[in-house]
């Protein structure tokens, strides 16, 4: 534990070296990320977490941090409550801590679009900043507070590593199968479990093929003009990252096929996906969005994108 605390507090120096000099005209709060826990009664599950994994007077420190840190709603909806503590070792209580700890101040003017950042135990979440809003992992920054040693982030979810591939999540899913046929037909099966790199896939699961008027066996021999790499790209897109009539521009070179090209539609709270140039064919609806893999993100699709 004591080294731990020691290597959190070296790499926060820095950071907290950056974090003044963008702030050089002003003036820090008074209280510290340790101490806005301890005072919002909201945040009571995890502060109790923070001081089970004795990371409280870390917190409490010059070094610099931003906390994202769900509220009780979200640690309750997790299955973690104060009692649920009592039965977890420290280590683990350490992690689930340390993966909601950035060492830096990330202030949301400073931050571009989209940003993959880490966590101090190496985890990964993704931050989008546009006009929506400032989100993590696509849900909403509740509520942003600034300490005196960085940032506290009022989060309504549980960040969580994922710990299947996108092969290994449709492969689990049976109404996945007339997918998984398509892209075994075209030999790209692989790339759903390739670890180099993001993916995302708009996944239409079977009844998503039926809706589109796409007959499966005979389906895989019109692949490249009915299907087309539009629904699997190399970049990492959140639903939190779609504006309305926003253009995707996808680079199929990965699928051996044509480029193509996508536009987001957001009508709140729903979010629509449609090929470009496919004005003759409906918009899909995203039924089940945001279902985070080791090696990207699947949205799955009411209807194929034709």
């Amino acid at each position: 534990m004591k080294k731990i605390i020691a290597f959190l507090l070296a790499v926060a120096v820095v950071s907290a070296v950056l974090y003044g000099c963008k702030n050089k005209s002003a003036e820090p709060p008074g209280l510290s990320i340790g101490q806005v826990l301890a005072n919002d009664s909201s945040l009571s599950i995890m502060k109790k977490a923070v001081d089970k994994a004795g990371l409280d007077t870390l917190l409490r420190s010059a070094a610099t941090f931003t906390f994202f840190a769900p509220n009780n709603e979200a640690m309750i909806a997790a299955g973690i409550t104060a009692a649920s503590l009592d039965n977890l070792s420290a280590d683990s209580v350490k992690s689930l801590v340390s993966g909601h700890l950035v060492a830096t101040a990330l202030l949301q003017s400073h931050i571009p679009d989209t940003l993959t950042i880490y966590a101090v135990n190496g985890d990964n979440m993704h931050i989008t900043n546009n006009p929506n809003g400032f989100f993590v992992n696509a849900s909403p920054i509740k509520q942003s507070v600034l300490a005196s040693n960085g940032l506290l982030e009022v989060i309504s979810i549980v960040i969580k590593q994922p710990s299947q591939t996108i092969g290994q999540y449709l492969k689990a899913d049976t109404s996945f199968s007339y997918l998984l046929r398509v892209y075994d037909t075209v030999q790209v099966t692989h790339l759903l479990d390739s670890s180099s790199g993001s993916i995302t896939l708009f996944a239409p699961d079977n009844n998503a093929f039926r809706v589109a008027g796409l007959d499966i066996d005979t389906f895989h021999a019109f692949y490249d003009s009915l299907f087309g790499g539009a629904h699997m790209f190399t970049k990492m897109v959140l639903t939190s990252d779609f504006i309305d009539k926003k253009i995707f521009p996808v680079n199929n070179t990965l699928l051996r096929i044509a480029p193509d090209t996508l536009y987001s539609f957001v009508t709140s709270p729903d979010y629509f996906m449609r090929r470009y140039r496919s004005d003759d064919q409906p918009s899909s609806l995203i039924v089940k969005p945001n279902i985070l893999c080791t090696n990207g993100v699947i949205h799955t699709l009411q209807r194929a994108m034709r």
